[in-house]
């Protein structure tokens, strides 16, 4: 099955209106080294897998869609020490 992460209607305006939104997070951030940084709610994968290139020596987690997660996959995000 195919998934489409923005708008087939707006893919000419990815750049514009989803990656530099993105990219104009890690202005703001300083982030160090090894430091863990998590999306919720990142859908297509905005802004962190843009950030993730950017930061590559931390680490990011993207979580989407929390509510129909497994148990397994419940417990282990809920265990996590961010």
């Amino acid at each position: 099955s195919k998934i489409n992460l923005v708008s087939r209607q707006d893919i000419e305006n990815l750049v514009s209106r989803h990656i530099a939104p993105s990219l104009a997070l890690a202005k703001l951030m300083r982030l160090r080294k090894n430091e863990k940084v998590m999306d919720v709610g990142t859908g297509g994968g905005l802004p962190g897998i843009p950030l993730a290139i950017c930061y590559p020596k931390c680490f990011f987690s993207l979580v989407s869609g929390i509510l129909w997660l497994t148990q397994e996959e419940k417990k282990f995000w809920l265990s996590r020490k961010w």
